[in-house]
């Protein structure tokens, strides 16, 4: 095939395209790579501190005999109906 300037300036543009998105496409999966290596790593932080706390509730709530209490620092509006389900009526202190 005999290629004129204009065919070879053309073949030239579309290959400098084609590679470009092809680098661009391997820079935007290493992205995302390291992207869910980030969340992975998250939610291994947020299991473990999860564990950490039912272990921390567990321990008293399974020794207490006659009347177990619990004292939240935090707000628990967002959370009281789950304690209620769990431990019946919530006393302020």
């Amino acid at each position: 095939m005999e290629w004129s300037g204009l065919h070879y300036c053309i073949y030239k543009v579309v290959n400098g395209i084609t590679n470009r998105l092809e680098k661009n496409t391997k820079i935007q999966a290493r992205h995302l790579s390291t992207q869910n290596k980030e969340i992975e790593d998250i939610q291994t932080e947020l299991d473990e501190e999860f564990e950490n706390t039912k272990s921390l509730v567990y321990v008293p709530c399974s020794r207490a005999i006659i009347k177990l209490r619990i004292l939240y620092l935090d707000d628990i509006s967002e959370i009281n109906n789950g304690i209620k389900s769990v431990f019946g009526n919530i006393e302020e202190w």
